[in-house]
């Protein structure tokens, strides 16, 4: 399966969410025992924004609904890792003339 990359370029301001998935287990006195679940328990999450007043936020919604938050694709993150991707929700709004599209791209992993 061909997968898309997602090219435009967010505004500076982005924020990164990670969240472990850790299975852990508390014993007597005080102790605890942690443990990664699966070999992939770590996953980003970015929170974006896109302002323009440009064909470029139509141009994302429309990438977005194809997708329509099941089909994965490939972004470069800030850090200009690219990584696979989903997004399953997004808004926008639309304020002194500029269009505001705000988005979750959530990391995930498949073969």
């Amino acid at each position: 399966m061909t997968r898309e990359t997602f090219n435009y370029r967010p505004e500076w301001d982005s924020t990164l969410s990670e969240e472990p998935n850790v299975t852990s287990t508390k014993f007597g006195d005080g102790y605890e025992a942690r443990t990664p679940r699966g070999i992939n328990n770590r996953a980003e999450v970015w929170s974006l924004t896109f302002s323009a007043t440009s064909n470029a936020v139509p141009e994302i919604l429309t990438f977005l609904r194809d997708r329509g938050g099941v089909t994965a694709f490939y972004w470069a993150n800030p850090f200009g890792i690219t990584n696979l991707y989903i997004c399953r929700k997004w808004k926008m709004s639309r304020k002194a003339g500029m269009q505001v599209l705000t988005m979750d791209f959530e990391q995930v992993f498949e073969v």
